[in-house]
């Protein structure tokens, strides 16, 4: 009876620790259902920001989360005052990297109006937050994917952005 007992102990461990584990902000999209040029340009954005700035004890977790909670509308303080709270270079790693993809989701979505107001709205945030995520990853792990896939995103989003600068 202890056997089972120390069994379903040992495996309602596991389970907690594999839950716990995993990042509630990032949802990850089957590669048949995501957003090419969204996922492109979050990865190739991300990518080329954060080169030699990820390294293995980032916390990409808390990265994403401000991401995610950017595009998701649920940062309430100015960005203005963010960017000034990352400043204070006193901030733990995990709070500054919060504040690092709260900056990096608005400068982003920032570039695009900048081209047009209409661009943005060519984009899937979910998309764009999974080639964001992958992308800070393979940093980390020192493998950034430059593929066919990522060119061919970027083009389309490109070629589309434009044909809307057109008809305005």
């Amino acid at each position: 009876m202890q056997k089972i007992i120390s069994t379903i102990c040992l495996i309602m461990g596991l389970f907690i620790i594999t839950a716990c584990n995993q990042s509630p902000y990032f949802q990850s999209i089957a590669k048949d259902k995501l957003d090419q040029k969204s996922y492109a340009v979050g990865y190739g954005s991300a990518s080329q920001t954060y080169q030699d700035k990820v390294d293995n004890a980032y916390d990409i977790d808390a990265f994403i989360k401000g991401v995610t909670q950017f595009y998701n509308g649920e940062i309430t303080q100015p960005i203005k005052q963010i960017r000034a709270n990352t400043l204070n270079k006193m901030l733990d790693h995990n709070i500054y990297a919060y504040y690092n993809g709260i900056l990096f989701a608005s400068d982003l979505k920032q570039n695009f109006y900048h081209l047009n107001a209409q661009c943005w709205t060519l984009t899937d945030t979910q998309s764009m937050i999974q080639g964001i995520y992958e992308a800070i990853n393979d940093l980390k792990n020192n493998n950034v994917k430059h593929n066919d896939y990522i060119s061919k995103g970027y083009d389309e989003i490109l070629h589309l952005c434009v044909k809307k600068m057109a008809n305005k």
